[in-house]
């Protein structure tokens, strides 16, 4: 199927009645110690890179680094993903995220004035999600100007159909 396929099915597809197996609400998976505590549906992933600041109890990835996060559901739907993150110095450029679902790789972009941890939010289209595992990594692209910390990462979806 397509991307064009996708993105009429995401847009045109039939509503369907409430199926109890899907996930709703928000669970977030705290990255705050060396060896994360997983929750029903996310796991701790290590990845290449990284490194657990206990200052800062948060992960840094550093640039060329990724750290990934394991997301088990039980049947294919699109969520938002949300990393409470910050830079570690401020630099000229905003992209330096690289996002990957599944093999499926994007940018991102984190504000360059901000050194702040803060929560930004992307969301994770059904389409590239698989029934079972699914495989979320954070990197820093190789070019960034600064090193990324991560402190927590969660997942939400609201069931809006009744």
């Amino acid at each position: 199927m397509s991307e064009t396929d996708n993105l009429k099915q995401l847009l045109t597809g039939p509503l369907r009645a409430i199926q109890t197996r899907k996930f709703s609400g928000q669970e977030t998976l705290k990255l705050d110690r060396n060896i994360p505590k997983n929750t029903s549906r996310l796991s701790f992933h290590h990845g290449e890179n990284i490194i657990f600041d206990k200052e800062e109890d948060a992960w840094v990835i550093n640039r060329s680094g990724h750290l990934n996060i394991e997301l088990e559901i039980t049947q294919k739907q699109g969520l938002v993903f949300i990393p409470d993150l910050r830079r570690v110095s401020s630099g000229p450029d905003d992209d330096i995220l690289k996002i990957e679902l599944n093999g499926y790789e994007w940018k991102e972009s984190i504000d360059s004035r901000n050194l702040n941890f803060h929560k930004q939010s992307w969301y994770l289209p059904h389409y590239k999600m698989v029934a079972g595992s699914n495989v979320i990594s954070i990197g820093v692209r190789r070019d960034a100007g600064t090193n990324v910390m991560l402190k927590s990462v969660s997942v939400m979806r609201f069931e809006l159909e009744q």
